[in-house]
């Protein structure tokens, strides 16, 4: 079995998202998405939805369309689709970004799922899990300190068993308007992690994740202390 062609269709949807630099909600969003497939000379596909830059949320922009149509679907047609470690190499030696990368990856092992007729969890190893457990993720910006802690509440009395805090990234939670992102506001952020864990108490379960925006070890280590 061979790659014979890459096809992506792109297509119009709605869905509501985040104003992470005015902490404001965004209604109905129109967005792009995109549905990548890898085909082989066998009649076997494998697809993926979406690549943008939230994972499945958002669909692959124009420039990586291209870079995939043009550049990627070159190096990957006449080639086994089983070969998937070799091709995330070639991937990674021609500098391909992670999220383009990931689509391939993503598609051919549903590729192989459907070749096997099987999950891909269970092609993984499956460990007899058929369940994974849920929890709450914010996004950037949801608002001052206090609104995570009630945000954080209202999660655990509707089950969720875990939490996981996106801070202040790009933007002033005083004035509640974006930033450069430097300096960072990690007094605010600190005091959300307090606030939050008064809010659920004791024993739930806390994440903290600051994506790598702190400007210095020294705030990060600030941080990870105060944690």
């Amino acid at each position: 079995m061979k790659i014979s062609d890459i096809t992506i269709k792109t297509f119009r949807t709605y869905a509501d998202r985040w104003d992470v630099g005015h902490a404001l909600p965004l209604p109905n969003t129109q967005m792009m998405q995109t549905v990548l497939t890898i085909h082989t000379d066998e009649g076997v596909v494998g697809h993926y939805f979406g690549g943008g830059s939230h994972g499945d949320n958002e669909g692959l922009n124009v420039v990586d369309q291209q870079q995939i149509l043009w550049r990627i679907k070159d190096l990957l047609v006449g080639q086994d689709p089983m070969d998937r470690e070799m091709i995330w190499k070639w991937m990674w030696v021609a500098n391909v970004q992670e999220n383009v990368a990931s689509v391939i990856d993503n598609a051919l092992w549903d590729l192989a799922g459907r070749f096997a007729n099987l999950p891909v969890y269970k092609l993984m190893g499956g460990a007899g899990r058929e369940k994974v457990k849920a929890y709450a993720s914010t996004y950037p910006n949801i608002g001052k300190p206090h609104v995570y802690a009630e945000h954080a509440l209202a999660c655990k009395n509707e089950g969720y068993i875990a939490y996981k805090i996106h801070p202040h990234y790009f933007w002033n939670p005083e004035t509640g308007q974006p930033t450069p992102g430097r300096p960072s506001n990690i007094k605010a952020d600190i005091e959300t992690c307090h606030l939050v864990r008064e809010a659920v108490g004791p024993d739930y379960v806390l994440m903290f994740d600051p994506w790598g925006t702190y400007m210095t070890m020294e705030e990060a280590i600030q941080v990870g202390r105060e944690l």
